[in-house]
């Protein structure tokens, strides 16, 4: 807390902060000029209505534990939101345009003793707050003048301890106990609190309208704010140290989830290529077979058999003999006065009977 006041203490040095708990401002801005709202109190909500070029700077400290957030968002059109609840912390918002630019803006600090924060930026509202044994808090963010119409239910006089007390920047301006219409014309930014110590639930019925001529915000809002730590609505939760470990987790596991999907869808690939691929192999190889049992057919068809083979063998063998008989016969003559005939055939010599017995078309 201390370091939060000190802290404070210096910027006000430096620059002027505005530190009422409501506003409403329609600024002309020159390039880098700036404008800040400090927030001393809890429930604080700054909510940029016309905030092109602009950038929105903010500090929030938890009084509780002295936790710290800095933080920055530049903006180049109204398309995102950027209304900021600060929830139980404390802080301050510096809102900067980036060049001449016209900017408008409110911001609120809602009751501390509020139990429920009903947040509406719509320039026409109708709705019904109901809450039992509580407080309930509401605004409406509409450019001002607004009017407002509240009617209380038939049964009023069943409740005995329900109040309507209406806050301006000021402090509570006026406290409602009745049961019947209520019109008021607002030129100044509002808060209704809604009070009901009763069990039972309670409700009535407000509408409200803004005479303004301008346009109505780009993102239309009703409903409770919940947030427990400082957020921008419907843009992002402010990155604490534990959000931003928590950001890169999830961006870690999106995209090792990535990575898994991709693998799955590659390995069901392979797995369907490698079914065709097997099968053609099987193809292949059941050809392959057939071809190879053809050729071991044809060739024990045509393959000569054992009788065959000796048949061979015995041929060769008795040419052999053959020759060798005529070589023998050749070469024996008997050394004796025998003389061969003059007319006649001669006798071969053995060269000339062994080149006819090695003729392979000779046949005894």
């Amino acid at each position: 807390m201390i370091l939060f006041a000190f802290w404070c203490f210096c910027i006000s040095i430096e620059e002027l902060i505005d530190v009422s708990l409501m506003g409403d401002k329609h600024i002309e801005f020159s390039a880098g000029e700036s404008y800040s709202v400090g927030f001393d109190n809890p429930y604080g909500l700054f909510i940029p209505r016309i905030y092109e070029n602009c950038m929105i700077q903010f500090m929030a400290q938890n009084p509780k534990t002295d936790d710290m957030i800095n933080d920055s968002i530049t903006f180049t059109d109204n398309e995102i939101a950027a209304t900021l609840f600060f929830a139980k912390w404390k802080g301050k918002v510096t809102i900067t345009a980036s060049q001449q630019e016209k900017l408008s803006f409110s911001w609120i600090t809602f009751p501390s003793n509020c139990d429920y924060f009903y947040f509406d930026n719509n320039f026409f509202s109708d709705i019904n707050l109901s809450v039992a044994n509580g407080s309930l808090c509401y605004h409406n963010s509409a450019e001002l003048p607004a009017i407002y119409e509240i009617d209380y239910p038939d049964d009023f006089h069943n409740f005995e301890n329900v109040s309507l007390d209406i806050f301006d920047e000021t402090g509570k301006i006026n406290s409602i106990h009745g049961n019947e219409k209520f019109k008021f014309v607002f030129n100044k930014t509002t808060v209704i609190q809604l009070n009901n110590k009763n069990n039972d639930i309670f409700t009535l019925n407000l509408k409200v309208k803004s005479n303004a001529q301008s346009n109505q915000y780009p993102n239309p809002f009703k409903g409770f704010l919940q947030n427990d730590i400082p957020s921008f609505l419907f843009l992002k939760n402010l990155p604490t140290k534990k959000q931003k470990s928590l950001s890169v987790t999830f961006s870690v596991i999106g995209i090792a989830s990535v990575c898994v999907i991709m693998f799955i869808i590659i390995v069901i690939i392979y797995r369907r290529r490698g079914e065709k691929i097997n099968a053609f192999i099987e193809n292949d190889e059941f050809d392959e077979q057939n071809i190879c049992l053809s050729r071991d057919n044809s060739s024990t068809e045509k393959a000569p058999g054992d009788d065959d083979v000796n048949l061979h063998f015995e041929d060769i063998i008795f040419r052999d003999q053959l020759r060798n008989r005529y070589i023998e016969e050749a070469e024996g003559y008997p050394d004796n006065h025998y003389q061969p005939p003059k007319e006649g055939i001669d006798a071969p010599t053995a060269n000339e009977l062994n080149n006819t017995l090695d003729d392979p078309n000779y046949l005894p």
